[in-house]
């Protein structure tokens, strides 16, 4: 019985252990990304080579290897993706309207970098264990990949439960992909096919003849099966499955400022250079008496003084070109006008409206219908703000009008 129970138990605590850490990960300050993903890069090029010195290896403990490789080499395609490195050639949401094969399409645009990578790793893996004894580490990662295809097909045909409290910020416009409804026809072939598999994967791991290998080999693969299945039904049933991970949300509150003060503190009053007052995350001109006003201001002071944040913003003029708008997203996000946690403004573009910003490290842009009497401005929140820099920067970047 030890054979089979072991295993089991050690395919569950690496499988939702590593998970954890890769969504705790992801919720640090965006700066901490690049040191993840290099010890996530060091622990893949292992992982590969691990793969295929276990490869034919049919010891107990090269069945054990040859899984946690394969089960963390999968994990440097989820780090990846979810950190913003490899995701795909569209970061917006879907467009208002969009529905069947043209939304397909968006959808498979958001991460067509991240399948071909995944594509390419599974090729590799295969390539360094072919023709090798021991397979569970191929069969791991091909499983991963299968199931969080069907998984991914899944949310975006429709289910009950999104999880979408998991994406980190800087990929909420994936949320515009995703369908919540009870159920989607697919579902059902998803299950069923792969517990038809999980069963047979669970008869060989039970025959009565098989060596420690192969019956801990199966059993790896049995369980990451039954788990990955067990998903898919949190998907529709009426519980929290995701509560499994709520532990590693913790770091989205961690070692920066929550979120929720810096949503807080958009709502509060932040009083501009230019006589202007954000307020529900809206711009309006001040009407109030000049007592008000001084209120206001030192209701923002005190505010910031609070959280540790400062805040800027002003009005902007002309019309801006896209082309040179989304480098100075970009560089805000970089960090070359100081630790500013989010930027959200409203401009002229050509003809129409562009709607801008920077959110957890990424900038985003999306035209918008302005109202009749709207005003261009940006409003930039964060521990330190180059406000020098950013006035500089943005009237560059519109002192001339754009091309229609």
């Amino acid at each position: 019985m030890t054979e089979h129970v072991y295993p089991a138990l050690f395919a569950f605590f690496v499988w939702w252990f590593s998970t954890g850490i890769i969504m705790y990960l992801d919720g640090l300050p965006k700066r901490t990304f690049r040191w993840s993903m290099l010890g996530a890069t060091i622990i893949l090029v292992v992982c590969l080579w691990g793969l295929a010195t276990t490869a034919n290896d049919t010891s107990i403990r090269g069945a054990y290897l040859a899984f946690t490789f394969g089960l963390l080499a999968w994990g440097w395609q989820e780090m990846s993706f979810y950190m913003g490195y490899v995701t795909g050639p569209r970061s917006e949401p879907c467009p208002d309207g969009c529905s069947g094969w043209r939304r397909f399409g968006y959808a498979v645009q958001t991460c067509l970098w991240h399948e071909l990578a995944i594509v390419v790793a599974a090729i590799a893996i295969i390539w360094l264990t072919w023709g090798g004894a021991n397979q569970v580490g191929t069969w791991t990662f091909l499983m991963l990949l299968a199931m969080k295809l069907s998984a991914k097909l899944n949310v975006f045909l429709g289910v009950r439960n999104l999880d979408e409290e998991f994406l980190p910020e800087h990929l909420g416009f994936l949320k515009s992909y995703l369908t919540k409804k009870p159920m989607n026809l697919l579902f059902p072939i998803s299950v069923t096919i792969s517990t038809v598999v999980a069963v047979i994967l669970g008869q060989k791991a039970l025959v009565a003849d098989a060596s420690a290998f192969e019956a801990a080999g199966h059993t790896f693969l049995t369980v990451l099966l039954a788990f990955a299945i067990l998903e898919h039904w949190f998907l529709v049933l009426p519980v929290p499955g995701a509560a499994l991970w709520y532990w590693s949300l913790a770091s989205r509150n961690s070692g920066k400022r929550s979120e929720v003060e810096v949503q807080n503190h958009e709502k509060m009053v932040v009083h501009g250079p230019l006589g202007y007052v954000y307020q529900d995350e809206v711009l309006d001109h001040d009407q109030g008496d000049e007592h008000d006003h001084g209120h206001d201001h030192r209701h923002a002071h005190d505010l910031d003084v609070a959280l540790g944040l400062k805040s800027w913003s002003t009005a902007l003029a002309g019309s801006f070109d896209a082309s040179r708008l989304r480098p100075l997203l970009e560089k805000i996000a970089a960090g070359d006008f100081g630790e500013v946690d989010r930027v959200k403004g409203i401009a002229r573009a050509g003809s129409g409206w562009v709607q801008f910003g920077v959110v957890g490290g990424r900038a985003t842009m999306a035209a918008v219908a302005a109202k009749d009497d709207e005003t261009a401005r940006v409003v930039a929140i964060g521990k330190s703000v180059d406000e020098d820099g950013l006035l500089a920067a943005f009237k560059t970047a519109g002192i001339k009008p754009a091309l229609a």
